[in-house]
């Protein structure tokens, strides 16, 4: 199986970032090719994420437009301004990133996630969250109920807390006075969007 991925790979470098290989059995090939569950393993060509410390000011701008046209809303100008970067996580092709802060009690703050829609079917989103997770053992961070990615959220936390508009998803946080800090240091946090915005993270 090994020379099979090995061989995979190769043929896959030399063709666009959406191209895939399927390996099936003849049995199973109409299924494979015919139906949404398939009958055989998908392998698609993973992407580089590269780590920063900080937002470099060549990739701010291509961050700040992945965030806008993602959530169909306007950041401001200043809305980096105050935030105490530890981490970005960034898709080489800028099309997924994390923003991670400091937060209270020394808890890193997940601050935005964002996969465009055409990399989501694609494994990067989960990709992007695997080295999130590697980076930080605990976390939190928060966005609205109506978020459509919420019941994946609520998949990847270990505890979740209403507070107003928002829940507040936790990992790795296991003290309840702790979680108390978070959950309202999650709330009151500024969103950096303009006035009206109805999304976050």
């Amino acid at each position: 199986m090994r020379l099979k991925l090995m061989q995979i790979r190769e043929l896959l470098e030399g063709l666009a970032s959406d191209a895939s290989v399927s390996i099936t059995s003849a049995a199973n090939l109409a299924r494979e090719l015919f139906t949404h569950t398939g009958a055989g393993t998908l392998v698609r060509q993973g992407e580089a994420i590269d780590h920063y410390h900080e937002v470099p000011a060549d990739r701010r701008g291509e961050l700040e437009s992945l965030l806008e046209s993602s959530f169909g809303q306007h950041l401001r100008s200043d809305w980096l301004e105050g935030r105490r970067v530890t981490a970005l996580l960034m898709a080489r092709s800028g099309r997924a990133a994390a923003l991670l802060v400091e937060g209270a009690g020394g808890v890193p703050y997940l601050d935005k996630f964002v996969v465009t829609p055409e990399a989501q079917g694609e494994g990067l989103g989960a990709a992007l969250w695997q080295a999130v997770r590697q980076h930080c053992p605990k976390l939190y961070w928060r966005a609205r109920a109506a978020n459509p990615i919420a019941v994946w959220y609520f998949q990847q936390s270990h505890t979740t807390h209403r507070k107003g508009q928002w829940i507040v998803y936790t990992i790795g946080v296991g003290d309840h006075r702790k979680l108390a800090r978070l959950v309202e240091d999650a709330a009151s946090r500024d969103s950096g969007w303009k006035t009206g915005s109805e999304t976050d993270t």
